[in-house]
């Protein structure tokens, strides 16, 4: 799988790879929790390609559009 750089729709393409993995594999039950994960992962992958941006968390505010992904849905 192949995914270009900055086109959103390799979104979509990614989760179907993962479900379609996981029904292989017998693991179908875990599906909709990695299919979120892999969405995160793959959209924060694409649109940050690039970007001199420096990993890590930074601080969210409570009404913050972006930046708070898996971590604001852990708690």
């Amino acid at each position: 799988m192949h995914l270009h750089r900055r086109d959103l729709r390799a979104v979509r393409e990614a989760r179907g790879f993962v479900r379609e993995r996981l029904d292989d594999w017998g693991l179908a039950d875990l599906s909709d929790d990695l299919t979120l994960i892999t969405s995160e992962l793959v959209t924060n992958a694409l649109v940050h390609a690039g970007s001199r941006g420096r990993p890590g968390r930074r601080p969210g505010i409570l009404r913050a559009e972006h930046g708070r992904g898996l971590y604001g849905r852990a708690r």
